[in-house]
């Protein structure tokens, strides 16, 4: 396979390294590029001494450390751009908490090879949300709903492909011409909505992105920080704002300030100091642009 993954690491370096062990040990394992937001000295180490030891067991592992954090966009386009000047075909962003197996990678590859239009391609995704196991299945813009995840309750056994608004980059495989043509992500987001932002401008420019529900990955959603509570929630209503404006959705965007404004009072009833700041936050800064 052509195929280049990237990998971007902020302070999860065990699972990191987990990730690269089990892609180094595909019967032909894909180029690594992992790229360290800033995650400290310690992280650093164990990241080489990682990348020393694939390398003496012949698995291409490039390394780059950022200096500071760059979020998710400016972290995936060090490595994107990296893996583009190395002329892959295709180039696979994964969470590190995120797994594949080889057989399903290279039935995504596959797919995207044999399919022109195709501008990225994703599986099913297995996740866990409070002991209920449901399958993520692509996404639909964020200006219309605030969930924009696709689920459904079993996996689908028909091979079939669905297009979709978005992929999740959770696990997405992009063809790199349509990179080329499209451009890199927007790193004005730093994390969260990036994705569809991409996905918006490869439709507008004629390209499909599709998820086949038959091929299933996993993602460890269980694992994530309690942040997520607050940062999470911040970015992701932030930059549905700044995706409506970019855009220009003012009727979406105007919408969607009323929603927050709604959600913040609720917030406030509700004795949650820390959710109302986080919502709070988004809308200044979604109206300062």
């Amino acid at each position: 396979m052509s195929l280049a993954v990237v990998l971007l690491n902020w302070h999860h370096a065990a699972e990191t390294l987990q990730t690269v062990r089990h892609l180094s040990g595909f019967a032909q394992p894909p180029n690594i590029w992992i790229v360290d937001n800033a995650s400290g000295a310690a992280e650093q180490v164990q990241l080489q001494e990682l990348a020393m030891e694939m390398q003496s067991k012949g698995t291409p592992v490039h390394l780059h450390f950022n200096q500071n954090n760059l979020g998710y966009a400016g972290g995936c386009n060090v490595g994107i751009a990296a893996a583009l000047a190395g002329g892959y075909s295709a180039i696979l962003l994964m969470n590190v908490d995120a797994h594949i197996t080889e057989t399903n990678l290279q039935a995504l590859y596959n797919h995207l090879t044999s399919h022109p239009q195709t501008a990225v391609c994703g599986p099913a995704l297995r996740e866990e949300h409070n002991g209920q196991v449901n399958w993520s299945v692509g996404g639909q813009f964020p200006h219309l709903s605030l969930d924009t995840r696709l689920w459904q309750k079993e996996l689908a056994s028909q091979a079939e492909t669905r297009t979709v608004a978005y992929v999740p980059g959770t696990v997405a495989l992009f063809r790199a011409d349509a990179l080329r043509q499209v451009g890199l992500l927007d790193e004005r987001y730093f994390f969260s909505v990036e994705i569809a932002d991409w996905c918006w401008r490869a439709e507008q420019a004629g390209w499909l992105c599709q998820v086949l529900p038959h091929i299933p990955a996993t993602h460890a959603t269980e694992q994530k920080s309690t942040q997520r509570n607050s940062l999470y929630l911040y970015y992701s209503l932030r930059n549905r704002l700044y995706f409506c404006s970019k855009f220009g959705l003012q009727g979406a965007f105007w919408r969607w300030s009323m929603v927050y404004l709604w959600l913040a009072v609720k917030a406030i009833g509700r004795g949650n100091r820390p959710r109302a700041r986080a919502i709070f936050h988004a809308l200044q800064k979604g109206w300062q642009g």
